[in-house]
């Protein structure tokens, strides 16, 4: 089992529900809706596709919320709510 902390928490609700930390709509197990990710650079995106939970995944999640707020995709409160 994968130790949890609040962050971790945030950010495995974040992959289950069906809102992108922008606000728009995306399925369920994405980490972002479609717009978003095509805002992250290649790399970015095939690390949260090949990375699970407690492996790696966290910190790419954060890093692609953090390039999100420098793009100004997503708000700090918005990113702060996603695990930021």
């Amino acid at each position: 089992m994968v130790p949890t902390t609040h962050g971790t928490e945030k950010i495995a609700a974040s992959l289950a529900s069906n809102t992108c930390a922008c606000g728009a709509g995306k399925p369920p197990g994405r980490s972002f809706c479609r717009m978003c990710s095509y805002d992250l650079h290649p790399r970015l995106r095939g690390q949260l596709t090949k990375r699970n939970m407690g492996e790696g995944y966290e910190e790419a999640h954060r890093a692609a919320l953090a390039k999100l707020v420098e793009l100004k995709r997503v708000t700090p409160d918005e990113a702060a709510r996603s695990g930021l």
